[in-house]
């Protein structure tokens, strides 16, 4: 149960109450993101959130819907609905952009697992260094 968050009016939630570095949003179908004194610090512009701000180290998944057309063996295009994920770290601050069809955060919140559509896999470090480059593992 624990995993499980309750999607509520701002006047009922309990800022004090809340332990998370950053909380998030919904406004209009998108997620974002505010501080106990309830300043936005990532406006509602996301599409899915993947984890908890729980502590300053912390790192958030965050995907946008994109749509990607494919020519299908008729020549008639069709269009797909895909995600983009990238990670936020808890300041807010967009880390690796939304152009990664799966990211993995290490345990340690020190690791950034990405495959790119075209690029296949790498790993960063939590900083954007590169541990393990395009290309070397499938």
């Amino acid at each position: 149960m624990n995993e499980i968050r309750i999607i509520q009016p701002i006047a009922n939630h309990n800022f004090d109450a809340d332990n998370r570095v950053l909380i998030p949003f919904r406004q209009y179908h998108k997620f974002g993101f505010m501080d106990h004194s309830q300043n936005v610090v990532v406006p509602a512009k996301y599409d899915f959130i993947i984890g908890d701000f729980d502590e300053s180290n912390s790192l958030v998944r965050v995907g946008e819907a994109c749509g990607r057309g494919y020519t299908r063996s008729n020549g008639e295009v069709q269009v797909y609905l895909n995600k983009s994920w990238g990670v936020l770290d808890s300041t807010g601050t967009l880390i690796v952009n939304c152009e990664y069809e799966s990211v993995l955060i290490s345990d340690d919140q020190q690791f950034i697992t990405l495959q790119h559509r075209e690029k296949g896999y790498t790993l960063i470090d939590r900083n954007g260094n590169t541990i393990i480059p395009y290309g070397v593992y499938s």
